[in-house]
């Protein structure tokens, strides 16, 4: 069953016609809330971009495998696809307390960099950024929110994963982790 942001939107009791903008651009509100970032429609293949990953391979000086393996192009695409939910739009869910501020740093976070804000860093391993949809909804309580409906997700999408969760979120709350097998994977 594929997850979209309506079906969300109604079993949260949300608005059902949220505010969205395309990847880069500003977000006008600074209330918190709850952002999901969707692609354009269902991709007929997993749309990694392998430039990018040979960048990210090529600048990470300590980055391997969980065996020692160093990170090449092919290998992170095969370890990446394990991940993707090839009948889901849905590729990451964040929270902010303001949601203006954090999709700023999350837009000017370079791959591999650890900061303004690396959450959710490997959307950046994606085709097409400019085609994704990023919709938000304002809510006092966003980090719950968040948890709900990453709880949500994880019930309602079939995969292969110890922990069932859009392609670009590596948590649910902080306590419930991927296991993946990239490790140190930050750009110094």
């Amino acid at each position: 069953m594929e997850l979209t942001v309506h079906k969300i939107a109604a079993e949260f009791k949300l608005p059902m016609n949220p505010k969205c903008v395309k990847w880069g651009t500003n977000c006008p509100s600074r209330e918190p809330g709850v952002y999901i970032v969707s692609l354009p429609s269902v991709p007929t293949m997993f749309p990694v971009d392998l430039d990018v990953l040979a960048y990210w391979c090529t600048n990470t000086t300590n980055a391997t495998f969980r065996d020692g393996t160093i990170l090449k192009p092919a290998l992170l695409e095969s370890e990446l696809r394990k991940y993707w939910h090839p009948s889901e739009t849905i590729v990451y869910i964040g929270k902010a307390k303001s949601l203006r501020r954090r999709l700023y740093q999350y837009y000017g976070t370079p791959l591999g960099s650890s900061r303004p804000h690396a959450g959710g860093y490997w959307i950046q391993t994606l085709k097409d950024l400019n085609t994704l949809d990023v919709c938000w909804f304002e809510h006092k309580h966003a980090a719950q929110l968040e948890k709900e409906i990453l709880t949500y997700f994880s019930q309602n999408v079939v995969c292969n994963c110890n922990i069932c969760i859009p392609y670009a979120n590596l948590q649910i709350d902080g306590q419930h982790r991927r296991v993946h097998n990239v490790r140190r994977p930050i750009i110094p």
